[in-house]
């Protein structure tokens, strides 16, 4: 029997306390949010600043449809890793389609992403928006759980989970706690 490590994912970073607190605690993945109507945005160049001062995790942009004519402008100022979207801003998307993608989905799409995702293997995750999913132990492997679940509730666990780091300076009580007991399961579990 082989022991995997489970992926973590922290999403909306928006200060360097909460990516180094992220790169302190092993995170593979920090996402920056450049939506514009976003209250988690944050500018490329903040997040260039941030990445200048931490290392190990790899970065991930979450963009939306509005943001894809500015992909190029982004990258050459932050060398981001990922692409995180929704469906349907991957389904438009052109000139970027060799970076990996992290796939947004709530229940009204995910079979259509999970089908593609099958198909595409520049798609490296789907992100499960919404924590009331029920799913075959087959789709775990492929999924990063959202923070309201507790991986361990399930038979087969997933990729991984992504966990909101909100708006402050440092993580709250509640997210570091979530964070440990979800390290823990996973490291006492052998798939």
């Amino acid at each position: 029997m082989q022991k995997f490590t489970m992926i973590f994912k922290l999403d909306n970073v928006s200060d360097l306390s909460m990516a180094r607190w992220a790169a302190a605690e092993g995170f593979s993945y920090i996402t920056f949010n450049f939506e514009r109507d976003s209250i988690y945005f944050i500018s490329p160049q903040n997040a260039s600043q941030i990445c200048g001062w931490i290392s190990g995790p790899k970065v991930v942009v979450r963009i939306s449809i509005d943001e894809l004519n500015q992909i190029q402008d982004i990258y050459e100022i932050l060398k981001f890793d990922v692409l995180e979207m929704d469906f349907s801003t991957f389904q438009t998307m052109q000139g970027f389609e060799t970076f990996p993608v992290i796939l947004r989905t709530g229940k009204d799409t995910f079979e259509l992403a999970l089908s593609t995702q099958n198909s595409n293997p520049q798609i490296i995750a789907l992100s499960l928006e919404e924590s009331s999913f029920i799913f075959d132990k087959e789709y775990y492997p492929k999924c990063l759980l959202p923070n309201a679940d507790d991986a361990s509730k399930f038979g087969c666990f997933p990729l991984g989970v992504h966990l909101n780091a909100g708006r402050q300076n440092e993580p709250e009580f509640e997210l570091f706690d979530f964070f440990e007991k979800s390290r823990y399961t996973w490291s006492k579990t052998v798939v």
